[in-house]
C-alpha cells in the first residue's frame, strides 16, 4: 500500500591584471605564516542575583573578550588557541545559560577599537545565515559596533555555541581575497572621509586574467566586462544598508556613498582598493604572520534582556496588530484571553516577542501568525488553538517557540522556504506540545536557490500528526537539517517522513512512533538513544522497485523503513546507543528494511541498540550482534 505525499602591472594593451591567481596565492601564504590566534569561550550565565565580572586571558595575538552587559549576569571566559592564516576562519566558541523562569535574549556586537589598523580592515564577524535588512537579501549578517545578531534563550536553559552546535554560531574570517570595504566614517568639509570602523569586506571571486586595473591602479571591471561602479551598484542591492550606491557620488579620496546623513556628516561608505594596497594587504599579512606580534584585543559585546519583563501589556486583537506591524523590536504580553479573527503578520523589518503569560489565543483565521521573509516571530508560555488551517506559517523567517500549546490546527508549523528565494528559514520548538490533525510540522527546502539549509530544532516537545504524519518534508524542496532532541515525535502514518537530498535528521534520546516507524528516502539520517516503534500491519512490497511510486512511501509497518528509488543522491542512516529500540510490532514488519536490498545508492549502519528482527545486513564495522528470545542487540567488539 502506497501513502503518496503530494507537492502540498602595465601590459600591451594599457590594462593592470592581477598578478597572481587567488587560490596560488593563498597557498603561498599559507605555506609562509602560521599566526596564533587565542580565541575564548564566554560563558553567559543569565540570573537576577549574580553579580557580572569580566575575566580576560592575556596572550600575544588577537584577543576576544566579553563586556557590557546590562543586566545582572556573570561572564567567565577561557583562553583557546587557533592556528591560522589569511582567508581562514573559526567560530568564537559561546556557552549562554538563562536561570531565570522567562525567556531571555543576548545581543552581540564586536568592538574592533583595540586592534591594529591594518588588522581592522582584514578581520571581520559574521553569523553565516541569511536575513533581510531594509528590505534587501543578506547571505550572511556581518556583527560590528553597529550591526548586532540577537540570540534567544529559553528559560532553565542552555544555548551552546561552538564548532559542532547546530545553532548560528559567531564566526571571525580574516578575510584574503578582497576587492574593498565599507565603513562607517565622517565626510570633513573638504569631501574626505575619515573612517571610524571597517563594517564588512567586499568581497569578489576575480579571474586574475580578467579583473583589470587602470594606469592608476583603481579596478576597472571585475570581469573585463562589468565596471567597478556597476559592480558596486549590483553589490548595494544586497548588502543590507539603507540607500544604494550611485557611481557619481564618490569622494576625491574614492569612497562611494551609501547611506549618509548631511545633519550629522556620518555615512555608510564603500571603498574599493587600488591594486597597490592588495599587494600591499598580502605583505602585511606576512608581516603579521613572521612577526606574531600583539595585535590586540577584539572585544564582544553582549547585551542580556528578560523579554517577559520589559513586554507592554497586550489585551486585544488591536493590541496584537500594532505588535506585529511595528518595525524592529517589540514585546508584548497578554493581560487576557485574545480572540483573533485575521491573521497576524509579521513582516520582514519585525522581531517580535509575545509572551501568552498563561493566557490562550482563539483564532479563525486560515494562519494564525504569517511570518514573512526576513522575519523575526518568538511566542512562549500559553495556548494557541487554530480553527483555520495552520498555527504558524512561515517562509525565510526566524520563529521561536517555547512552552506553546498548539491545538485544532489542520498543520501546526509550515515551513515554505521555497516560497522565499535565497532565505532559510531557522525554527526553535522547545517544551512544546502540537497535535494537529494532519501534520504536525511541515518542511519545504529551499536548496535549489539557497546555499543553506532551512533549520528545525525540536526539544523537550511532543508533536502529533493525527491523521499523517508528526514531521513531513518534501522530497522536490530539499534542504533541510531537522534535530530532535528529547522528544516524542507521533504520526498516523509515520512519524516522520525525511525524503530530502542534501539535508540531515538528527533523532536523539527521543520516541517515534507511527504505522511505519520513520520513513526514510534521502539525506543523511542519525538516530541516536531513541525509540522508533511502527505500529502498522505488514504490507508486502513490490517484486521490485519498478513497483514503488517517486511520491510518498510504502506502508511497511517496520520500525525504521529506508526507500531506495531515488537514485539520484545518496542516502545513509546511521544507528547506535545502546539506549536505542527499534521494533515493529505486528507479524512480518521488520525493525529496520532498505528496499531494494541490493541499493548501492542508500546505506544503513547500525552500531548499538536492540531490535525485534535480524539486523546483520546492517552491522557496521567491529559489531556484533546477538539474538535472545526474539531480541536481537548490537554492540561493538
Amino acid at each position: 500500500m502506497k501513502n503518496p505525499f503530494t507537492q502540498k602591472l602595465n601590459n600591451p594593451f594599457g590594462k593592470i591584471f592581477l598578478a597572481l591567481e587567488p587560490l596560488q596565492r593563498k597557498m603561498i601564504l599559507r605555506l609562509a605564516l602560521l599566526v596564533i590566534i587565542p580565541l575564548v569561550t564566554i560563558a553567559l550565565v543569565f540570573a537576577r542575583t549574580l553579580a557580572w565580572q569580566t575575566n580576560i586571558v592575556h596572550t600575544s595575538g588577537v584577543m576576544f573578550s566579553a563586556d557590557n552587559w546590562d543586566f545582572s549576569a556573570q561572564v567567565a571566559l577561557t583562553g583557546q588557541e587557533y592556528t591560522t592564516s589569511p582567508g581562514e576562519s573559526g567560530v568564537i566558541a559561546m556557552e549562554m545559560s538563562n536561570d531565570s523562569a522567562e525567556l531571555a535574549t543576548a545581543s552581540v556586537k564586536i568592538s574592533k577599537d583595540q586592534i591594529t589598523e591594518q588588522m581592522r580592515s582584514r578581520l571581520f564577524f559574521y553569523i553565516d545565515t541569511t536575513a533581510v535588512r531594509n528590505s534587501e537579501t543578506l547571505d550572511r549578517i556581518y556583527v560590528n559596533s553597529k550591526n548586532s545578531y540577537t540570540y534567544t534563550i529559553f528559560p532553565q536553559s542552555e544555548l551552546l555555541l561552538n564548532d559542532e552546535s547546530k545553532a548560528l554560531t559567531l564566526h571571525w574570517e580574516w578575510t584574503y581575497d578582497q576587492l574593498g570595504y565599507y565603513v562607517y566614517g565622517q565626510k570633513t568639509q573638504t569631501g574626505h572621509i575619515v573612517v571610524t570602523e571597517y563594517l564588512r569586506p567586499i568581497e569578489y571571486d576575480y579571474d586574475f586574467m580578467k579583473t583589470t586595473f587602470d594606469t592608476n591602479g583603481r579596478l576597472e571591471t571585475v570581469d573585463g566586462q562589468k565596471t567597478a561602479t556597476q559592480f558596486l551598484t549590483e553589490f548595494s542591492l544586497s548588502d543590507g544598508y539603507e540607500g544604494q550606491i550611485s557611481p557619481g557620488l564618490v569622494t576625491p579620496d574614492g569612497y562611494y556613498t551609501v547611506s549618509y546623513n548631511e545633519a550629522t556628516g556620518y555615512g555608510v561608505f564603500a571603498y574599493l582598493c587600488t591594486l597597490d594596497q592588495i599587494k600591499q594587504g598580502s605583505i602585511n599579512d606576512t608581516q603579521f604572520g613572521n612577526n606574531a606580534a600583539e595585535l590586540g584585543t577584539v572585544t564582544v559585546q553582549i547585551t542580556g534582556q528578560n523579554c517577559s519583563s520589559d513586554g507592554t501589556l497586550v489585551f486585544d486583537e488591536q493590541g496584537l496588530k500594532q505588535a506585529a506591524s511595528t518595525s524592529g523590536l517589540t514585546i508584548v504580553k497578554l493581560n487576557q484571553d485574545i480572540t483573533l479573527t485575521d491573521s497576524l503578520t509579521i513582516k520582514d523589518d519585525s522581531q517580535v516577542v509575545i509572551d501568552l503569560a498563561g493566557h490562550k489565543i482563539t483564532s479563525s483565521a486560515d494562519t494564525v501568525f504569517n511570518a514573512e521573509k526576513g522575519a523575526s516571530l518568538m511566542i512562549s508560555d500559553g495556548e494557541i488553538y487554530a480553527g483555520g488551517s495552520t498555527a504558524v506559517t512561515l517562509k525565510g523567517a526566524s520563529v521561536t517557540l517555547n512552552e506553546v500549546v498548539i491545538t485544532n490546527a489542520d498543520e501546526g508549523i509550515v515551513i515554505h522556504d521555497n516560497l522565499a528565494d535565497t532565505m532559510d528559514s531557522v525554527v526553535y520548538i522547545k517544551g512544546c506540545d502540537i497535535t494537529a490533525k494532519e501534520d504536525g510540522v511541515i518542511v519545504y527546502g529551499n536548496a535549489a536557490s539557497s546555499e543553506k539549509n532551512s533549520s528545525v530544532f525540536i526539544e523537550d516537545s511532543t508533536i502529533t500528526g493525527e491523521n499523517y504524519a508528526g514531521v513531513i518534508c518534501n522530497g522536490t524542496w530539499f534542504g533541510s537539517d531537522v534535530t530532535i532532541k528529547d522528544s516524542t515525535i507521533k504520526g498516523k502514518y509515520t512519524s516522520v517522513y525525511f525524503p530530502q537530498k542534501e539535508s540531515t535528521l538528527t533523532v536523539e534520546n527521543s520516541l517515534l512512533e507511527g504505522y511505519t516507524g520513520i520513513a526514510v528516502k534521502g539525506g543523511t539520517v542519525t538516530i541516536v538513544d531513541s525509540t522508533i516503534i511502527g505500529t502498522g500491519e505488514y504490507q508486502p512490497l513490490p517484486s521490485d522497485a519498478s513497483g514503488l511510486s517517486m511520491s510518498g512511501w510504502w506502508d511497511t509497518g517496520d520500525g525504521i523503513y529506508l526507500e531506495a528509488n531515488y537514485t539520484q543522491w545518496q542516502t545513509k542512516i546511521t544507528v547506535s546507543g545502546n539506549k536505542t529500540s527499534v521494533t515493529g510490532t505486528k507479524n512480518g514488519t521488520l525493525a529496520v528494511r532498505k528496499f531494494p536490498a541490493d541499493a548501492t545508492n542508500a546505506q544503513i549502519e547500525i552500531f548499538g541498540g536492540s531490535f525485534n528482527s535480524d539486523v546483520s545486513p546492517y552491522l557496521g564495522s567491529e559489531c556484533r550482534q546477538e539474538s535472545s528470545n526474539g531480541k536481537y542487540v548490537v554492540s561493538q567488539n
